[in-house]
């Protein structure tokens, strides 16, 4: 049954997207074994991100990436998410703040620090896809990350990254050096 499904479906990509009445009209799946099949990718996209629940943080785009990529790289609109992370940048918890249109999330920086506060977070990891595929940061991406920069810096909460996740690829705006520079930039504008 299984290599009839991914033949049928080309891949295990295309397979855990396909609609419920066409995976029931598969040979052999009824109903009773598509809600297992859903079941079973909902419990695995669970186990992975228990897997990363008090786990130390340590390569930011590559374990970020792994935790979220399979959620979020076949959204049909754009989905903004914060990590929160504790003093020893263990994961507190993943925060969806915004889901936004094909193009666009409309992110307020007050909100993205009202929900490091309420957890207590002491760093935060910024992740959203691009449902184009493309992972280039566009200007207003730019934008709003250097202002999350600047107003989690005035309330203590460090930015270790942000995530752009695309077709098979991402963006790291720390592995890039824009992170460290919009600390700087900071830095340099609040200066005595």
């Amino acid at each position: 049954m299984a290599q009839e499904l991914l033949s049928r479906f080309g891949s295990l990509r295309e397979l855990y997207a396909a609609p419920l009445e066409e995976l029931e009209r598969v040979l052999g799946v009824g109903r009773a074994k598509v809600a297992q099949f859903k079941a079973v990718i909902e419990l695995s996209k669970r186990y992975l991100t228990e897997g990363f629940q008090n786990r130390p943080y340590v390569e930011p785009s590559g374990d970020i990436l792994k935790l979220l990529y399979q959620e979020m790289r076949d959204l049909d609109q754009e989905v903004f998410k914060v990590l929160l992370l504790n003093g020893q940048n263990h994961v507190l918890k993943i925060e969806e703040v915004v889901k936004g249109t094909l193009t666009t999330a409309q992110i307020y920086p007050r909100e993205v620090v009202k929900v490091a506060l309420r957890h207590s977070a002491a760093a935060i990891v910024f992740v959203h896809n691009h449902p184009s595929g493309v992972t280039q940061p566009s200007e207003d991406d730019k934008r709003i990350t250097r202002d999350l920069v600047f107003a989690c810096r005035l309330m203590g909460i460090k930015v270790h990254d942000h995530i752009i996740i695309g077709d098979n690829e991402k963006f790291s705006f720390a592995d890039n050096g824009l992170i460290e520079r919009y600390n700087k930039y900071f830095e340099s504008r609040n200066a005595p």
